[in-house]
């Protein structure tokens, strides 16, 4: 009997630590010091994530306790709608608006986001990039719009890498979602008068419409045959068949539901507004509410594992799923003081002298001067910026636009300014 009592007591003390330990994961609210609405993200792993809402996209490297900007802060095309990484290195970034037709909204990086490279005219002609999909490292895929010299408008999709980089068109007025499980088996949705669904299991080349009237927010398939999409109201369709056919499932809420991601064909997540969280471990038999520390609306969730995922939207809102992160050993806080900037000459010629004020009164701080792709170009360094002071920049560089940063103030103070010949 005694012996029986003990490995009872063992049970329940092993029960007890697993729940103990799976209690921790769980919705946090993460700090991202802005306000912007952030409308996609981009997680390579645990630790690696960018999010997105017009430029500057942020980037974490410690699994979302601290979020840096990553310029360019402005660009001629506007944009900043949709991120996508291959790793921790190379990525995409794309959206705005090119209403001449010369160029395409499309930046590249190739060091983690540090320097964006602006892609333009001879490789893909574009008025508008719409999605980009990142499946794995070896798929990934850009949807955009595009309009001839007729004004014809159609939606075209291009590899961002591998052997064929040729681009594809298909007959819509405007790309809307894109998803491949593979380099041949994938999904567009796209508008022309309706919402249609399109399909290929030979590649980009191939899609063929399956679905006419698929008007929903946002889908997204785990493999060949499992998807699932997303409307207003607390709609969820279900497809078995790999689009052709649709059936719903019960969500328990009357939110606008607005992104789903799966990690396999069992466990998914959705987002929605009010910050709605909705979670299956059956592959939507059974949607669970999940608690969440939000109301803003959530726009994107994304999991890299069951353990690990993220939920980002509207004022500056990210969220972690997971163990708890810890209280981290607080370091001295940045300086709040306001900074002013104040160019003498903007546009200038040769030089301009940039005076600094900030409401510390005897305080210090450097500048720092970006090009438009965001690479640091110069930075003062005997010549530090102190209360009504300034300091004379400007004398090496070339004819352009550079942005103007005071170094270590927060909220951030940023001045764009123009050398010409």
């Amino acid at each position: 009997m005694k012996k029986m009592k003990k490995v009872y007591i063992a049970g329940v003390l092993i029960f007890v630590c697993i729940n103990c330990i799976s209690a921790q994961n769980q919705w946090y609210k993460q700090n991202s010091g802005v306000t912007s609405n952030f409308l996609d993200m981009s997680f390579v792993d645990t630790l690696n994530g960018w999010v997105i809402g017009g430029w500057p996209a942020y980037h974490t490297s410690d699994g979302g306790r601290h979020w840096e900007a990553q310029f360019p802060v402005d660009s001629p095309y506007g944009g900043g709608e949709c991120i996508g990484f291959k790793d921790s290195l190379e990525g995409w970034v794309g959206g705005g608006d090119v209403t001449n037709g010369s160029g395409t909204l499309l930046y590249h990086t190739t060091d983690g986001g540090k320097h964006w490279e602006g892609k333009k005219g001879k490789t893909i002609q574009v008025d508008w990039v719409d999605d980009i999909d990142i499946r794995d490292s070896t798929v990934g895929f850009v949807l955009g719009e595009h309009t001839d010299w007729c004004s014809t408008w159609y939606s075209w999709i291009s590899p961002l890498f591998g052997t064929n980089m040729n681009a594809f068109s298909l007959p819509e007025f405007g790309g809307h979602e894109i998803h491949f499980v593979d380099s041949l088996h994938g999904w567009v949705m796209g508008y022309y008068n309706s919402a249609h669904l399109y399909y290929t299991n030979t590649g980009p080349n191939g899609l063929k419409m399956i679905d006419s009237s698929f008007d929903v927010n946002s889908f997204y398939f785990s493999d060949t045959l499992n998807g699932w999409a997303v409307k207003n109201s607390g709609v969820i369709l279900h497809s078995e068949d790999g689009g052709k056919i649709w059936n719903t499932q019960t969500s328990g809420v009357n939110d606008t539901l607005t992104c789903v991601d799966f990690i396999d064909s069992l466990n998914g997540w959705i987002v929605g507004t009010g910050g709605c969280i909705l979670r299956t471990r059956d592959g939507g038999k059974h949607w669970d509410t999940e608690s969440s520390p939000t109301i803003e609306n959530l726009r994107k969730v994304q999991f890299i594992d069951s353990s690990h995922g993220w939920a980002a939207g509207d004022s500056g809102t990210i969220l972690y799923y997971g163990p708890f992160q810890g209280i981290e050993k607080k370091s001295p806080p940045p300086r709040r003081g306001v900074a002013t900037l104040q160019i003498s000459q903007n546009p200038f010629v040769e030089k301009t002298v940039v005076s600094g004020f900030t409401s510390g009164g005897s305080e210090k701080s450097k500048i720092r001067i970006y090009d438009i792709s965001g690479k640091l170009i110069e930075e003062t360094k005997n010549n530090i910026i102190t209360a009504k002071a300034g300091c004379s920049i400007g004398k090496n560089l070339k004819p352009g636009i550079y942005f103007v940063k005071v170094n270590d103030y927060k909220p951030l103070k940023i001045v764009k300014m123009k050398k010409i010949k």
